[in-house]
């Protein structure tokens, strides 16, 4: 009978396993996860997991933790079956009302809408833990220096997450432009007996676009922006390739500053790191023209809330879209919630029943290439 790595390895398919020499890698992760990406669908369907060849085997599915199934922050019950397929799951409730045989079993964490919190006390608990796969792009919840010291991995899954949250980034830019909201309130409003001739949005065809952040999500809204016509600016840690510039027509501003000064619609889709913690304050507020419009779709905590509400309230920029704040949700009395210029969604940029049934999928993959000794997708590293 195999051993458990060895019926791991058995279970990937031979190009997967290729993929573990240096050369193969080629020093480029964006290679290794285009080939995963592209045999994923044969990965899954046309060949046994590792949750399935073990169980195949007559041996026990990898140990894994997750924080609980269901309510408002657990793991989707309609994924349950999914996973279990590979993996045994083990609740945090679970796991605290039986440590000892537990803690030495657990070689990852399913972690689900930030859940279950991992600290100091509970890796010093696990052992043989490997890895942590995180749902969704931001990995601000997560000590990385930390989980490396305990020689723990850990993977995201910013591909899953990309064309949803950038189809609700050009969402909240259409609303916001032609106030939305506030139309929808004047056509149910019981006291409105006509529609006023002169109450007017801003076009956002043929407008300049400032995007923060020209990761995946920012670029695939530089895409849906192309398609409207607008005038792209990007700002980046770094430059993209000239092709890739080319196709959505975008221009690169290595100031920050002369982007926030040209920019109709400044939108927002960096990672919260110490360097993006803030970093639009006041002073970027008022470099902005007083007819722009910020739109936030990446943390809460990389603008300045406070800054924020006073550049509203005093019309030095026109409006805001935001689909993230902090914290979240908002106090009931925060100034944000009064404002008629300021559009807010509950962090939804994601939400759609296809993307999380797919971030499930990665975060299974990865876990099970970590455990494997696999190149893992969607590793973050430091």
């Amino acid at each position: 009978m195999l051993g458990a790595r060895a019926a791991a390895i058995a279970a990937v398919p031979r190009w997967c396993r290729a993929l573990r020499s240096s050369a193969a890698l080629g020093g480029s992760r964006n290679l290794v996860w285009k080939m995963l990406r592209k045999k994923k669908k044969e990965f899954w369907y046309d060949s046994p997991t590792l949750g399935s060849k073990l169980a195949m085997e007559g041996q026990e599915l990898p140990y894994v933790l997750i924080d609980c199934i269901g309510g408002k922050h657990g793991v989707y019950e309609d994924h349950v079956e999914f996973l279990e397929k590979h993996f045994h799951l083990i609740s945090m409730k679970e796991y605290l009302e039986n440590k000892k045989p537990l803690s030495e079993k657990i070689r990852a964490i399913y972690m689900w809408y930030h859940k279950p919190v991992i600290n100091e006390e509970l890796l010093q608990s696990l052992p043989n833990l490997k890895i942590v796969a995180s749902s969704g792009v931001g990995i601000d919840h997560l000590d990385l220096h930390l989980l490396s010291s305990y020689g723990v991995k850990v993977a995201n899954t910013p591909f899953a997450v990309s064309t949803d949250t950038a189809d609700f980034g050009m969402a909240l830019m259409l609303a916001s432009s032609r106030r939305l909201v506030e139309g929808y309130q004047m056509a149910v409003s019981p006291d409105e007996e006509y529609f006023p001739g002169d109450w007017l949005g801003a076009e956002v065809s043929g407008a300049t676009l400032g995007i923060v952040g020209m990761g995946t999500i920012g670029y695939k809204v530089a895409q849906r922006a192309k398609a409207f016509e607008m005038k792209i600016l990007y700002h980046n840690r770094n430059r993209r390739n000239k092709e890739e510039e080319s196709a959505v027509g975008a221009v690169y501003c290595k100031k920050i500053d002369d982007l926030l000064q040209q920019s109709d619609f400044v939108l927002l889709s960096v990672t919260l790191t110490p360097q993006t913690h803030k970093l639009i304050g006041k002073r970027e507020l008022e470099l902005m023209k007083p007819t722009a419009t910020l739109i936030n779709i990446s943390r809460g905590l990389v603008v300045d809330q406070d800054a924020l509400v006073e550049a509203l309230q005093k019309k030095v920029i026109k409006a805001a879209a935001l689909d993230v704040t902090y914290p979240e949700p908002l106090p009931r009395d925060h100034p944000l919630l009064k404002l008629k210029n300021v559009i807010i969604t509950p962090h939804i940029g994601s939400a759609t029943k296809k993307t999380r049934r797919l971030m499930m999928e990665d975060m299974t993959e990865s876990i099970q290439a970590g455990l494997t000794g696999l190149p893992i997708p969607n590793e973050v590293l430091l």
